[in-house]
């Protein structure tokens, strides 16, 4: 039963092997193969697995576990033998060469295959023994727990094996120029398109789609990357000079090894002596700028301009900071003064270098700002066809507002039965407008002020308002309306029955309008000395309360001038006679001078129409028009001026008469103002309007208003042909408008089926390529993966042509952000495995370092030690392949920081106070070198009896 269960698992290993690596698993003894081996073992009456993965340094015991009875006892054996193969595999001393292993060390497994109805026990009794000792700080520990045979291979798929990095080092076999195909979806969303038109039913719609697939087949495919550099920038050493606390340090990162080969780094200080000094210099060597720098940038405390490199970076007792990397001075003075710019040179780096806020920022990150970092152009097809489409929906849409706006139709409207009401509306409204509410009011005070028929203009009026209102109108759009959507020609009917009712009234009106014409000119023709003798019997009203007179004239004095002032008065009348009939006689001479005198100039252009005389020597009847014309003209304004000169002494009367406190209006003519304006002012008196102001004015502006007489209203001639045009305007108007209206609606159907497909791509995409990366990582970096609270996932979405992502973690039911689910020490995991990824897929390409301040912040003992576990792995994975790299580990306590030189046989750097250097500081390095292990130490290479 165990050996079928371990063949299942062989079988499933080997497959991995052959998908992510291009190898086989080798059951040969022969230690020289660098292939995976598979070793069937007997312990204790148990058969169990060994799998050797020499490219990582990886010796993984295999166990199955599947009574319950001997549970602890097979447990404690595996660990022992665990343990006995931890100690073997320690670098020794004095080793030949076929005992050690120059790749590096090698690391220890524990794999357990449990049935599911042990799993609790199995977690209990672990639990127990990882609280008892510290055997788990010695070697990696996993467990899969599985119901049958059958189903084993459905778990493998699931959980998978992460200490055994398949997708990292699948990953990392890729070169520069298979990044981008790797990490793009553009080939799923191009095979997506290939059918995309299929799925809509309209053929409008499915048109426009294959208008998108056809551009989208033109389009140059690119990938997500910024362009790589040429060559990757090894680094072999850094130094210092006056930056903050350290005067000189200097930083070695040659090994004894050929180019091509990776070595880990430690440095250790206690706080204060410049660990991140020297992080930030290595930031600055490497990017130009620094996080601390953009922290900078964005102080609002901070002047806009200010120079970071001399006021902070610089000591506080003086000095010029300098920065050499390989032996070349990096250009401080070059470095961004603009956030933005610093930011895009730091992201970079950001496969790079790995700040102390960093890893456990990247998990407190808004959906928006992961989005950017993890899916930012994850397929430029995608985001191409999208803006595409999006740019489609954006000018049809523009079309359809400005089309609304056209018509002088809001470009708020959204319902159809809206938009062809309003345009239905637009069209009789511009063709066929409203009668003026002024119009109304002139017709009733009309019929009021010159004491026509007032019965028959109060009728006339209401009938103008019942047919001619808002209310009518919106009934006649309404109607029209429903028969458009139906596009029936009842339209001109209704506009018939509604054009003949309304040109009946209109004839009504204009009749009304021509039969007070006479009384109309009267008025304004008068108007000027109505208008007058109100200001000076109002203003006589007003002063009358008031005045204190010094001085009375005699009697006589006032007779005369109210004599003179009727005499004025009746001049003026005469005046206002005279010029009625020259403006009759002028009116009649312009009449036949515009529309008579041209036409009949053409036939007879010397005879008179009148008398038939002949004006040959007078230069024809349209000179001697011209000049009768000019000559009225003359005498209506000499006229006029007569008439302004005697009102204007007429006025100087009055005011005369009305400072010596009388009225100077004569109470006859007041009588007489009283009869003729009380159509206006009703039952009140006009002597109480006129002391008012307000209502003086209120009364002059009315006056003013009927003696302008209104146009005539205009009367359709062919009510037929107006109908039929009208209700053509409408239908094509309509089916204009169903085209604009219905354009952005069919882009906008495209549009929401390309994120639903981008959504979907995106979900299939990332957990086969960055995610699988990343949580395999994070599971590797991870040391009681049994115990995560609900597995972690990228969850994407794209949101107005935007791609957001979050992480969440939980089960089936239920799924919430993971900075809200883990603890900071997980949380710093999820971040810690995003830097490697990025590295993996970016930062390798560009420098051959690793710098990481601080990663074991957050960490328990035993999570720092599968930490040292998976550094010596990554840096052994270099080594097997040859590939250069400078790994760079910031600690700030000293008791890892030792654990991690022993763990990784890295050079251990120390920062010392620079008070303790003593001498001439500059010429001596604040950092020193160690070595924990001999040069005879070597890593043990995994012999089998």
């Amino acid at each position: 039963m165990s050996l079928d269960i371990l063949n299942t698992v062989k079988v499933w290993l080997n497959q991995q092997y052959i998908d992510c690596l291009g190898v086989t698993i080798s059951e040969s003894d022969n230690t020289d193969e660098k292939q995976p081996r598979w070793v069937i073992r007997n312990s204790d009456g148990r058969d169990n697995a060994m799998l050797l993965d020499y490219e990582i340094g990886n010796m993984l015991n295999i166990h199955v576990v599947n009574n319950k009875d001997d549970l602890h006892l097979a447990i404690d054996s595996d660990i022992q033998n665990g343990l006995e193969w931890v100690t073997k595999l320690q670098p020794k001393y004095g080793l030949e060469k076929h005992e050690y292993d120059e790749n590096g060390v090698w690391q220890v497994g524990m794999l357990w295959l449990v049935s599911s109805d042990l799993s609790e026990s199995w977690k209990e009794y672990i639990a127990e023994l990882r609280s008892e000792s510290g055997f788990t700080e010695e070697m990696s520990l996993d467990v899969l727990f599985y119901e049958n045979q059958d189903s084993l291979v459905n778990t493998l798929n699931k959980f998978s094996l992460p200490s055994l990095l398949f997708n990292t080092r699948k990953l990392y076999r890729l070169e520069s120029d298979k990044i981008p195909q790797w990490l793009t979806a553009n080939d799923a969303v191009m095979s997506m398109l290939e059918n995309f038109p299929e799925r809509f039913s309209d053929p409008e719609v499915s048109t426009r789609a294959k208008r998108v697939v056809d551009d989208a087949r033109n389009y140059e495919l690119g990938g997500v990357t910024d362009e790589f550099p040429n060559e990757v920038k090894t680094i072999s050493s850094l130094k210092i000079y006056n930056c903050r606390n350290l005067t000189s340090c200097e930083l070695n990162l040659l090994t004894e090894k050929p180019i091509g080969y990776a070595k880990p780094h430690v440095i250790f200080g206690p706080n204060g002596t410049g660990k991140s000094t020297l992080f930030e210099a290595l930031s600055f060597s490497i990017s130009g700028t620094s996080s601390r720098h953009i922290k900078y940038l964005e102080d609002p405390d901070i002047k806009k301009g200010s120079d970071y490199i001399s006021q902070v970076l610089a000591p506080l007792d003086g000095g010029n900071p300098k920065i050499i990397l390989n032996d070349i001075e990096s250009l401080l003075d070059a470095i961004p003064y603009e956030k933005t710019e610093a930011e895009s040179r730091l992201r970079k780096a950001d496969g790079n270098l790995l700040g102390q806020e960093d890893s456990i920022n990247f998990v407190r990150k808004n959906s928006n700002e992961l989005g950017v970092q993890i899916l930012s152009g994850y397929s430029s097809l995608a985001e191409y066809v999208r803006n595409l489409v999006e740019l489609e929906y954006e000018q049809s849409n523009s079309k359809r507002q400005n089309w609304l706006r056209g018509y002088g139709l809001s470009s708020n409207i959204t319902r159809q039965e809206t938009r062809l009401q309003k345009l239905v509306e637009y069209v009789i409204n511009e063709n066929l407008p409203q009668a003026s509410k002024n119009l109304s009011e002139w017709i009733k005070k009309s019929s009021q002020f010159f004491s026509t028929d007032f019965e028959k203009g109060r009728t006339l009026n209401n009938e103008l308002e019942t047919h001619d209102s808002k209310t009518q109108r919106d009934r006649l759009v309404n109607n029209i309306a429903s028969f458009a959507i139906t596009n029936n020609n009842n339209i001109q009917i209704l506009l018939n029955e509604w054009l003949e009712s309304r040109n009946n009234i209109y004839i009504r009106v204009n009749e009304y309008i021509e039969d007070i014409s006479p009384l109309v000119d009267d008025l304004r023709e008068s108007l000027p000395l109505i208008e007058d003798e109100l200001d000076q019997w109002g203003g006589w009203l007003t002063r009358r309360e008031t005045q204190d007179l010094d001085e009375e004239p005699s009697n006589e004095y006032i007779n005369a001038l109210t004599e003179n002032i009727e005499k004025l008065r009746k001049e003026s009348e005469e005046l206002i006679t005279a010029g009625k009939s020259i403006r009759r006689h002028y009116d009649h001479i312009e009449y036949i001078r515009n529309d008579f005198i041209p036409t009949w100039a053409n036939e007879k252009p010397n005879e008179c129409p009148t008398c038939s005389t002949d004006h040959e020597d007078n230069g024809g009847i349209v000179s001697v028009v011209d000049k009768l014309h000019a000559a009225v003209q003359s005498d209506l304004d000499n006229k006029r001026q007569e008439l302004n000169n005697k009102n204007k002494e007429l006025k100087e009367a009055e005011q005369e008469l009305s400072s010596f406190g009388q009225c100077p209006i004569s109470e006859d003519r007041r009588i007489s103002l009283g009869e003729k304006l009380h159509g206006l002012v009703g039952d009140t008196t006009l002597q109480s309007i006129l002391i008012d102001e307000e209502k003086r004015v209120e009364l002059k502006s009315d006056l003013r208003n009927l003696a302008s007489k209104p146009e005539s209203l205009h009367i359709v001639d062919n009510i037929d042909d107006i109908s039929s045009k009208l209700a053509s305007t409408i239908l094509n108007l309509n089916a204009e408008g169903e085209r604009v209206w219905s354009e952005p609606d069919k882009w906008k159907e495209i549009n929401v089926a390309l994120r639903e497909e981008s959504q979907r791509i995106v979900e299939q995409h990332l957990p086969s390529t960055l995610e699988a990366v990343w949580l395999e990582l994070v599971l590797s970096l991870t040391s009681a993966r049994w115990n995560i609270a609900g597995m972690p996932k990228f969850e994407a979405s794209t949101s107005r042509g935007r791609e957001k992502l979050t992480v969440k973690a939980g089960n089936e039911n239920k799924k919430i952000l993971a900075r809200y689910l883990y603890n900071q020490a997980e949380q710093h995991i999820l971040g810690l495995a995003w830097f490697f990824t990025r590295y993996l897929t970016d930062g390798r390409f560009r420098n051959a370092l690793i710098a990481l301040d601080d990663p074991a912040q957050e960490m328990d003992q035993t999570t720092f030690r599968t930490f040292s576990r998976f550094i010596s792995s990554f840096i052994r994975l270099h080594n097997n392949n040859k590939t250069d790299l400078s790994l760079i580990l910031f600690l700030h306590q000293e008791d890892r920081a030792l654990d991690m030189a022993r763990a990784t046989n890295a050079p251990l750097h120390v920062l010392s106070w620079e008070q303790n250097l003593g001498g001439d500081k500059k010429d001596k390095s604040a950092l020193k070198q160690y070595h924990l292990l001999g040069d005879g130490f070597k890593p043990t290479a995994p012999i089998l009896d």
